[in-house]
């Protein structure tokens, strides 16, 4: 079987035949994807980059899908899901700070 493709977000080498018995019934995503996880964490990215989804939000889209970073070969879009993992490991929750005048009573 002729590897033909590259899908578009991870690099993977993958067969598709539009017009062959065997493919003409997978989605039309096959074109640009090798599976639909990868096709489901680029619109994730997308979103993220033009601000259509914030940080968390692009957090939990990813938490909820299975990948493997080491098999994804493009270097942005590692650099891109790491941001956004490190983003959300970052952030806490404010602290409440004593009140001074607490402190100055005693």
């Amino acid at each position: 079987m002729n590897l033909n493709r590259k899908c578009f977000f991870c690099g993977t080498r993958y067969h598709y035949c539009p017009s062959c018995p065997d493919d003409e019934l997978k989605p039309v995503w096959h074109v640009l994807f090798c599976k639909e996880t990868c096709k489901q964490m680029d619109k994730i990215l997308s979103d993220h980059t033009f601000k259509k989804i914030a940080d968390a939000e692009a957090y939990a889209a990813l938490s909820a899908l299975t990948y493997d970073l080491d098999k994804i070969d493009n270097p942005d879009n590692v650099r891109h899901i790491k941001e956004i993992l490190a983003s959300h490991k970052t952030k806490k929750t404010p602290q409440k700070t004593p009140d001074a005048t607490a402190s100055e009573k005693q």
